[in-house]
C-alpha cells in the first residue's frame, strides 16, 4: 500500500529508490543468500511508517528516513516537538526521549546502515517474528526481536547497524523467546526497536505504539498505512519458508542458525492431531470389565433363543463398562507465551472433536503459567462446554506448576499433554519424569527438546481453523 508524502520532492523520491536498489545489488553480489530472500519482499514507500516495516510480503520504507530531511523541514519538524512537549506537559525524560526519537527518524541513513536496515527486514521474516508474538507483550517482543536479529546481522558484516539499533553480546545465538523472559526478567521499560513491526493485529507495534500516532502528527503524514489481517501474516510466512529453503539450496553463505531452521523444516512431521488422537485413544476407551456385566448381552442371549439359535437355558455374558473414575487425562494449556487464544481454541476444538467418538473419560483442564488457572473437570456429559472454557494466566513460565499441582490435589492422570511453546528454563523437571506419561505438543519452537516423555510439534493452519 503505497503512500507518498507531500514533503518529499519527486527528486528525492527517485534518489530513495535508486539507493535501495543499489544497496540490494550490492547485497546479491556480496552476500547471496541475504540478496536472493530480499528479492522476494517488494519495496513500497509509504511515509505514514515513520521507519520501515514488512508484513512479510512488502518491505515498506519512509523517503526521509532513509534520506533525511532538509534543513528547512528540520526546523519546522523541530517547532513541532517543542509544541507537543508543552501542550502535553512532558517532563524532561519524556521530552528528550521525544527529541532523540524524531532526531534518528530525520538524520537519514547511509549506505551502510541502509543496507543493515535492509537485511533486518529481511531477517525478520526469515524468522517468522510476527507469527511468534503470540500473547507477548508487542513493545518487549519487539525488543526481543530486535536484540535477536541485530546480533545474527552484525556477525555476518553485512552494512553497519546505526549507533540506536539494539545489539548485545548475552543474546548472541538465543532465540527471540529466550530473550524475551531474560528481558522480562529484568524489568524496566523496553527500548525503541530499530524499526516498526507488524504482528496482524494493529498493523504494527512501531516505535512505541501511542508514539506512533505523536510521531505522524509531528511529521505532519497523512495516507493510508498498511493494515495486513492476522491471516495475511500468517500466510505471507508460510510462503516466505518456501523461499528460504530454495535460497540455502541455491547460495553457500546461509547463517548457521537459517540453515538449522531449514533443516528442521525439511523434515518429515508427525501429524499432530493424528499423534494426539492415538494418544487420547489409548487412554480414552471403553475399559470393560466381566465384573460389571453389560445388559445387552441378556437382551442378545433372549433374541437368539426366540430365533432358535441358542438352547434356552444358556445365556450369554458381555462384558460392561467400567466406571469413568478409572480413565483420567490431563491437558495443561500454556497461557504464558506465543500461544494465541486462536491457537488454544483450535487445540481445545480438536480435543473436543476427539472426545465425540466415546462415551465415557474424564478430561481435566486447566492453564499455567507461573501457577495453575481454571481447573476444569469433564466428561461425556458436559463435555461440549471445552468449547467456551474460559483462558486465565498470560503471565510468567513456570511449567513445574502443573506437576505441583497434581501432587497437591495427591491426582495421578493416565496421561498428561501438555500444550506449550516449550521456552522454560527449569533445572529440577527430572523429579517429574516418572510422574506421569506426557506428551508435550509445541508450538513455534522447533528446537524443542522434551525434558521426559514424547513430543510433537503443533502446526497452525489458520485458514482451516
Amino acid at each position: 500500500m503505497e503512500s507518498k508524502s507531500k514533503h518529499v520532492s519527486e527528486k528525492m523520491r527517485k534518489d530513495c529508490i535508486f539507493r535501495i536498489k543499489s544497496q540490494l545489488a550490492r547485497l546479491i553480489i556480496n552476500h547471496g543468500f541475504f540478496g536472493i530472500i530480499a528479492t522476494q519482499l517488494k519495496t513500497v514507500e509509504n511515509n505514514t511508517i515513520q521507519t520501515m516495516a514488512t508484513d512479510g510480503k512488502h518491505m515498506y520504507y519512509n523517503v526521509e528516513f532513509v534520506m533525511g530531511v532538509t534543513s528547512e523541514r528540520k526546523a519546522e519538524i523541530d517547532d513541532r516537538v517543542e509544541e507537543h512537549i508543552k501542550k502535553e506537559n512532558l517532563d524532561k525524560k519524556e521530552a528528550d526521549k521525544l527529541r532523540d526519537l524524531v532526531a534518528r527518524q530525520t538524520c537519514g541513513l547511509t549506505d551502510d546502515e541502509l543496507l543493515f536496515v535492509m537485511v533486518h527486514e529481511v531477517m525478520h521474516c526469515a524468522m517468522e517474528h510476527m507469527v511468534r508474538r503470540g500473547g507477548r507483550d508487542p513493545k518487549r517482543w519487539n525488543e526481543a526481536a530486535d536484540y535477536a536479529i541485530n546480533q545474527m546481522i552484525s556477525d555476518e558484516g553485512i552494512g553497519k547497524m546505526p549507533e540506536y539499533g539494539l545489539i548485545d553480546a548475552r543474546f548472541k545465538s538465543k532465540a527471540a523467546e529466550e530473550i524475551y523472559k531474560i528481558l522480562e526478567e529484568e524489568g524496566g521499560e523496553p527500548e525503541e526497536p530499530l524499526d516498526e513491526h507488524m504482528d496482524g493485529e494493529s498493523g504494527g507495534d512501531g516505535e512505541g505504539g501511542s508514539s506512533r500516532g505523536t510521531m505522524s502528527d509531528i511529521m505532519d503524514e497523512e495516507g493510508n498505512r498498511p493494515q495486513p489481517s492476522e491471516a495475511e501474516i500468517e500466510a505471507n510466512a508460510e510462503n516466505f519458508k518456501d523461499v528460504i529453503k530454495q535460497a540455502v539450496q541455491t547460495s553457500s553463505n546461509a547463517p548457521a542458525e537459517i540453515e538449522r531452521m531449514v533443516e528442521k523444516l525439511n523434515k518429515p512431521k508427525i501429524n499432530w492431531q493424528a499423534k494426539l488422537h492415538r494418544t487420547m485413544k489409548s487412554h480414552i476407551k471403553r475399559d470393560s470389565s466381566f465384573q460389571r456385566p453389560n445388559r445387552r448381552g441378556f437382551a442378545l442371549a433372549g433374541h437368539l433363543q426366540s430365533m432358535g439359535q441358542m438352547a434356552s437355558n444358556r445365556t450369554m455374558v458381555l462384558p460392561g463398562l467400567l466406571p469413568e473414575e478409572d480413565i483420567d487425562i490431563a491437558i495443561g494449556l500454556d497461557t504464558s507465551g506465543s500461544i494465541s487464544n486462536l491457537m488454544l481454541r483450535d487445540f481445545i476444538s480438536e480435543v473436543v472433536g476427539i472426545t465425540k467418538q466415546y462415551q465415557q473419560f474424564k478430561i481435566r483442564l486447566f492453564c499455567w503459567d507461573t501457577a495453575v488457572h481454571n481447573v476444569k473437570d469433564f466428561t461425556a456429559s458436559n463435555a461440549h462446554e471445552m468449547l467456551s472454557y474460559e483462558l486465565k494466566g498470560f503471565g510468567g513460565t513456570t511449567v513445574g506448576c502443573c506437576w505441583q499441582m497434581f501432587e497437591e490435589d495427591n491426582y495421578k492422570p493416565k496421561q498428561f499433554i501438555c500444550f506449550t511453546d516449550g521456552y522454560f528454563w527449569e533445572d529440577n523437571l527430572s523429579e517429574y519424569a516418572n510422574y506421569c506419561p506426557t506428551l508435550w505438543v509445541v508450538h513455534s519452537n522447533e528446537g524443542f527438546t522434551a525434558p521426559f516423555g514424547e513430543a510433537i510439534t503443533y502446526e497452525w493452519e489458520h485458514e482451516e481453523a
